[in-house]
């Protein structure tokens, strides 16, 4: 997906494009975001690449992660020591940390959802993500071929949405 306007064709070191990395970058370029709550952290290839994005301008980021112990994940392990003072992160799951992230940054600029998998924890995170988001403010999600979830949430918000393929899906 190329942005109008100035498209960067970003390097990481260490994200591969798998992660989305080129479409991360440069929305959260595009539109000068200073402040992003993401959901799923896992080794933290989005966090870096939005992060990345984030020092440009001082920006601060919050994620919700769930460590995942059992299988040697540490969570947010690919973002370097310099990325880590624009972030905060909660190891907890969005039930508890999405509000406790939306009470210390309840406007947000871009949003990237990629944690709980079920219809109803999407919706949940959803409708708290929508709401704080602000107008001109940008909505991803990934894994919307999981369930339903994305499809119903757009037309109860009466809104059509962009879709991005990527590697089949």
């Amino acid at each position: 997906i190329k942005i109008a306007g100035n498209y960067t064709d970003v390097k990481i070191e260490g994200v591969h494009d798998g992660a989305n990395i080129q479409l991360l970058y440069n929305l959260a370029e595009y539109i000068k975001a200073q402040r992003i709550i993401e959901t799923g952290v896992c080794k933290g290839a989005s966090s870096k690449v939005l992060l990345t994005s984030l020092k440009n301008r001082d920006g601060r980021m919050i994620s919700t992660d769930i460590p995942k112990p059992e299988q040697w994940v540490v969570s947010g392990e690919m973002v370097p020591a310099p990325l880590r003072k624009n972030w905060t992160i909660f190891q907890q799951p969005d039930a508890t940390g999405l509000p406790r992230a939306l009470k210390d940054m309840p406007v947000i600029d871009m949003c990237y959802y990629d944690s709980d998998k079920s219809y109803a924890g999407k919706m949940f995170g959803y409708d708290l993500l929508w709401h704080a988001l602000r107008d001109d403010g940008i909505f991803i999600s990934d894994d919307i071929d999981d369930n339903n979830a994305f499809k119903d949430f757009c037309e109860t918000i009466n809104k059509q949405p962009l879709i991005a393929e990527s590697n089949g899906r």
